[in-house]
Formats: structure tokens, sequence, C-alpha cells
């Protein structure tokens, strides 16, 4: 038997592809897996950033957190955002008090998958300190978020609160 550098069978050595029989793995299938994972945790990651960035604001933030995310959206998303952050600045009224929401994403599952689109549910928890009471309100909202593939870059095209 053939052994590498590691002391380990080599994977061309016969002796090694007999012993393994009709259970051995095609290593370019393997390959795929393995970037089809790697895809999957890197979408799972940017979901969650994104939702927490998404779903974190203060009345004296201006909006940074929607404006930090434009470059990973859609340019759709990005125009619809714009047009919003926009719209609020128009109506905006003197904050005379603090109140704000803190946004932690607990967990990522995707919902749909396919080669060049992904919906990903983003479990959250958001802490919300309003001008009224100074005991925070913590809940549960889940953050659906749509990814599509543009160019070789995965960027968001939706994101939809829960109830």
């Amino acid at each position: 038997m053939r052994k590498n550098s590691a002391g380990l069978p080599s994977a061309g050595d016969p002796a090694l592809s007999s012993s393994l029989g009709d259970s051995a793995v095609d290593p370019s299938t393997l390959k795929q897996a393995t970037d089809v994972q790697q895809r999957e945790v890197n979408l799972e990651t940017l979901a969650r950033s994104f939702a927490e960035r998404y779903g974190s604001h203060s009345n004296q933030s201006d909006f940074e957190n929607l404006e930090d995310l434009f470059p990973f959206m859609t340019e759709q998303m990005s125009k619809d955002s714009q047009k919003y952050v926009a719209d609020q600045r128009a109506k905006k009224e003197v904050a005379i008090a603090y109140a704000g929401t803190t946004t932690q994403a607990l967990s990522a599952t995707f919902v749909e998958r396919a080669d060049n689109s992904a919906v990903i549910n983003v479990a959250t928890q958001r802490r919300e300190i309003g001008s009224n009471s100074a005991t925070p309100r913590i809940y549960y909202q889940d953050l659906t978020l749509t990814f599509v593939k543009v160019g070789e870059q995965w960027k968001v095209d939706g994101a939809e609160w829960g109830k």
C-alpha cells in the first residue's frame, strides 16, 4: 500500500480503492458538495449580519443602518430603501429622548434554495427602548430575506418582517 508524507494511504492507491469498494466517492462530487455547503454557510452568515444591521436603529442614527446595507442589496431594493430613507427624513420629528431597537440574529434557516436564488428565515431577538419607558421591551421576530445572485455576488432582493 502506497502512503503519502503523512503516512496515510494515497488517494490513487488500488488497495485503498478496493478496500472502499462501492462506497468510494468521486472527488468531483465531494468538491461540489463542499462548494454547496460553503455557499450555504456564507449565505447564512450574510443573512444573520444583514438582519442584525437591518433591524437595529435609533432616532439618533439617521438611517445609517440602512445606508450601510445598500451595497448588499439589489439595485431595485437599494432604490426602494433610498426612497424610504428620503421620505422618512423629510417628515422626521425632532427627538427629545433616545429611542431605538437592537436586533440580534439567533438562527438562520433556508426556506428555499436554487443556484441563483435563496430565501432564508432569520429568527431574531429584538430589544426596544422607547422614550416613554425606562424598561426595554424584548420580543422575538422573524425576518425573511430573499437573495439573488448578481454576477458572482449574493444580494438581498427582499426583506419582510414577520408578525
